[in-house]
């Protein structure tokens, strides 16, 4: 018996200094994630260094490490941290999101498919469903799988009417009609799909300044071309992002994975240069 009251005792006593460091950490991790809602990133910032050295491994400091990582394949790193070892973690479903992003951008359509489709099953409920759902037929339409994409779109118009993607995705089954007619034109054909589309993000007298230009857009994933063109008597050096099939394709990428990065960009139609 007296040994019983000495385990007991050594409980209690491990307990009473256990919790209030418990507590401390979760005021911390409450502490960024109510910042984080109401979008007080640069006290994030200041706030974040110090409790990383702390806890390293919790899926909130894992999660803003990767938004705050410039490189986009060292945030990759940490938002899959997030997905294989905490997939109960709140930001779970976004950092599924934006590990499908990182492929989608780079045109790495099969493995971005994967991940939205993973999304819109262990994740039915989250905000992001929609997005996932759309960028899924994106996917499809940028493999060449028309008909697959269409039967998705027309589900996904039917079963998500409120969506503010219904009015992209009934412009991508508009469009089909005209890629049925559409010729492929010389770099702009790849396996069984036509990338008729590019986002021109900027236009620099200097290759050197388009180079470099270019390299903040490839760091982050993008796929990014440069192109050479004449106006008048003067030569350019435009910097494309992207290579898509549908128009609509390329303002929803300038609309979600873009519009952060820079201030002006238009679609321009590939084949007319």
């Amino acid at each position: 018996m007296h040994k019983l009251s000495a385990k007991v005792f050594l409980i209690v006593i491990f307990s009473f200094y256990l919790l209030p460091h418990s507590s401390i950490a979760q005021s911390k991790i409450k502490k960024l994630e109510e910042l984080l809602s109401q979008d007080r990133l640069e006290e994030i910032q200041e706030l974040l260094p110090e409790i990383e050295q702390q806890y390293p491994d919790h899926p909130t400091v894992l999660y803003l490490k990767g938004v705050f990582e410039e490189d986009a394949t060292a945030a990759f790193q940490y938002f899959q941290r997030v997905v294989e070892k905490y997939q109960d973690s709140v930001y779970a479903d976004d950092s599924l999101y934006r590990i499908a992003q990182y492929f989608y951008a780079q045109g790495k359509f099969n493995l971005a498919q994967k991940y939205f489709s993973l999304l819109t099953r262990r994740y039915s409920y989250s905000p992001l469903k929609d997005d996932a759902q759309y960028l899924l037929c994106q996917c499809m339409i940028a493999k060449g799988q028309v008909d697959s994409a269409r039967i998705f779109l027309n589900a996904f118009i039917k079963n998500s009417p409120r969506s503010p993607f219904v009015d992209l995705a009934v412009m991508d089954l508009e469009s089909f009609n005209s890629m049925i007619n559409d010729e492929p034109t010389a770099g702009n054909k790849t396996g069984n799909a036509v990338f008729k589309y590019a986002i021109q993000v900027g236009a620099f007298r200097s290759r050197g300044n388009a180079d470099q230009f270019a390299e903040k857009f490839k760091t982050k994933g993008h796929a990014v071309d440069i192109v050479a063109k004449k106006i008048g008597r003067k030569k350019l050096y435009a910097v494309w992002v992207g290579r898509f099939q549908t128009k609509a394709m390329a303002m929803n990428y300038a609309e979600k994975l873009l519009k952060k990065s820079v201030n002006d960009y238009k679609v321009i139609d590939r084949s007319k240069f």
